[in-house]
């Protein structure tokens, strides 16, 4: 997707995309230096400057600085790396795309609290000091995990990446078998077999037909159900089922116990518990004693801002139902955490 906006905007506006998946904001502000200076429209001005980090009193990243490369007779100076870059940029818009920016203010929240929120705030301060520059954040840590304060990103507009849509993700599905040239006795019944058994999860659809693939035959809608689970059962994990387990510890920290308790209720209970019915379990199983409802109503908002979970969006007596936001996953958790009642 980030390919896609970067090809479509790039004719007319500068656009740079580079990844801040890193825990050294040093790395990072190396990498943006590099990125703008890959561009045609910035190398000449950029090629004279090296990075140089600025901390502030707090021990914070405030701003990356560049001072021009030594050269004889030559007096140094600093500046901030987006005046000179939205200067030279010109009339163009200088869009920036910062792919997995939230890993780098988890793991700065991680290492000092306040320094991701501190990133945030001078990325802030470079788009509000230059009216043509664009930023675009993408990541697989949801920004709640590293900002308690949302006001440094209070003026950019929130997109969420889900599943596809039913017809979009039979669309997918029809052209990967036609592309992969798997035999099928009517592509748009297997399609949707696929569409349903994946939840509309791309990542899925692209591998239960990959699978497919190498099988030879006929794929039969019975034939999709048989993949998928044999991918939840192999013990190797090929679809990677066990990142959902292995990533709440970092994602939760010393509550990662708690949240996996939660979600093997919400994944056993058959119309969906309430947190009143979580809150017993949690008293029945004794642990988290200090554990306040609030505190368990906000873990259970956290889940489903990271997409574990949902709420029941049917009738308002049953608004406070939770279940996996995914069939598929909820089958995957159960069977890797061998769960039966």
């Amino acid at each position: 997707m980030l390919a896609f906006v970067e090809d479509h905007l790039g004719g007319e506006h500068i656009v740079i995309r580079l990844s801040a998946e890193t825990a050294d904001f040093g790395v990072f502000a190396d990498r943006l230096l590099s990125a703008l200076s890959t561009h045609s429209v910035l190398r000449a001005e950029l090629s004279l400057w090296h990075i140089e980090v600025d901390f502030g009193k707090l021990g914070i990243p405030v701003r990356v600085h560049r001072d021009p490369k030594k050269r004889d007779k030559e007096v140094r100076s600093t500046d901030d790396i987006f005046d000179v870059a939205c200067k030279a940029a010109g009339d163009s818009k200088l869009i920036l795309i910062l792919d997995e920016i939230t890993v780098l203010a988890h793991e700065l929240q991680q290492q000092d609290p306040g320094q991701g929120l501190e990133l945030f705030r001078s990325l802030k301060r470079a788009r509000d000091r230059h009216q043509n520059l664009v930023m675009i954040f993408s990541g697989s840590i949801g920004l709640h995990h590293a900002l308690s304060d949302r006001t440094p990103v209070n003026e950019l507009r929130t997109v969420a990446i889900g599943p596809l849509l039913h017809d979009d993700a039979v669309c997918l599905a029809r052209c990967l078998i036609l592309g992969a040239e798997v035999l099928v006795d009517d592509d748009v019944v297997v399609a949707e077999e696929i569409a349903t058994q994946t939840d509309g999860i791309a990542f899925y659809i692209h591998h239960v037909v990959e699978a497919a693939r190498g099988c030879g035959g006929t794929l039969t809608p019975s034939d999709v159900r048989d993949t998928i689970w044999s991918a939840i059962t192999d013990p190797d994990d090929p679809w990677h089922f066990g990142h959902y387990e292995a990533r709440l510890q970092n994602y939760y920290g010393d509550s990662h116990e708690t949240v996996g308790f939660l979600l093997d209720e919400i994944a056993l209970a058959t119309d969906g518990p309430t947190i009143d019915d979580l809150a017993l379990a949690l008293s029945t199983r004794g642990a988290d004693p200090d554990l306040s409802r609030s505190e368990l109503v906000n873990l259970c908002r956290r889940l489903e801002q990271d997409h574990y979970i949902v709420r029941d969006s049917g009738a308002v007596k049953d608004a406070g139902r939770l279940k996996f936001a995914s069939n598929l996953l909820r089958d995957a958790w159960r069977y890797r955490r061998q769960l039966s009642r």
